[in-house]
């Protein structure tokens, strides 16, 4: 039992047993800390609070916490203090193994905490969620230990997406799809998609709408649809694919020239359609609370 909802664990299922059914399901997303400086935590913290006045359901961090794995007990407890269901999955830059047991660790110390390593696929109240945790590309996973996954894991997700019970599904994994226009949400600095394809057979075939990312930090805040038109945040769209950005407070060179010292989002879906908010670590600080 978490605050208001319960809870069935079912191997690598979650299932949300209560509520039966939620309107509109509000997640608060935060994505690659990368580093364990304190002016980063003050991020997390930050958007925490931030969650909490938007009234999210479940918080979603999808890879690249924290680089070295002794930074990542605190951005957990910081996460837990949230008091909603927190679902964690690795990166492109943590180490399998240390990354596993520091969220092991955390689970132990709360109850909200939940590995999607493992969890592959949540029954939600009000969405169904996937999770494909690491990397498509070895160029790009930085420990020899890291976590790269296969075509062929992706391909066996269609079935889990197929087998979901809400018509509202959502994918979520560390790096993007493949973008084929400049507004894509894995657009580097040289204006090259570089995301991965499989993701876009998933959610083709899988019939998911709805999509969390991160990893390509430059297009960060950010979100499309599934046919890879630009969503305005505030927008509700049928379908919705956002790239969150970094969280870090150390400054990064956006694709439109400006630069962002930390970011966080918080995606609502509901029976027609999702939307998208981003907030700025500025704005994050200057709330009152």
């Amino acid at each position: 039992v978490i605050g208001k909802s319960t809870f069935r664990l079912e191997g690598t299922k979650l299932v949300e047993l209560k509520p039966r059914l939620r309107a509109k399901t509000r997640i608060g997303v935060i994505s690659a800390a990368k580093d364990g400086t304190s002016v980063t935590l003050g991020n997390i913290e930050n958007f925490v609070r931030a969650f909490k006045v938007q009234g999210v359901h479940w918080i979603v961090a999808n890879g690249d916490l924290a680089y070295d794995a002794a930074a990542l007990p605190e951005i957990l407890d910081a996460l837990a203090k949230s008091e909603v269901p927190v679902f964690v999955s690795i990166g492109n830059g943590e180490s399998v193994a240390p990354f596993n047991d520091a969220v092991l660790a955390a689970m132990n110390r709360h109850k909200n905490i939940f590995n999607t390593n493992f969890i592959r696929w949540v029954e939600g109240a009000g969405v169904s969620m996937l999770t494909v945790p690491g990397y498509y590309d070895a160029h790009y996973i930085h420990p020899p230990d890291g976590c790269e996954y296969q075509k062929g894991d992706v391909a066996k997700m269609v079935d889990l997406a197929k087998r979901s019970r809400n018509k509202r599904r959502l994918l979520v994994s560390h790096g993007p799809p493949l973008g084929n226009n400049p507004d894509g949400l894995d657009v580097i600095h040289d204006g090259r998609n570089v995301g991965d394809a499989e993701l876009n057979r998933l959610m083709t075939k899988g019939k998911i709408q709805y999509g969390i990312f991160g990893h390509i930090l430059e297009s960060g805040g950010r979100g499309v649809s599934a046919s890879q038109e630009s969503v305005a945040a505030g927008l509700k769209s049928k379908s919705l694919w956002v790239n969150v950005g970094s969280a870090s407070a150390i400054p990064w060179k956006m694709v439109n020239g400006e630069f962002e010292e930390g970011m966080a989002m918080v995606m609502t879906i509901a029976k027609d359609g999702a939307s998208y908010e981003v907030i700025k670590a500025a704005d994050a600080r200057s709330l009152r609370w």
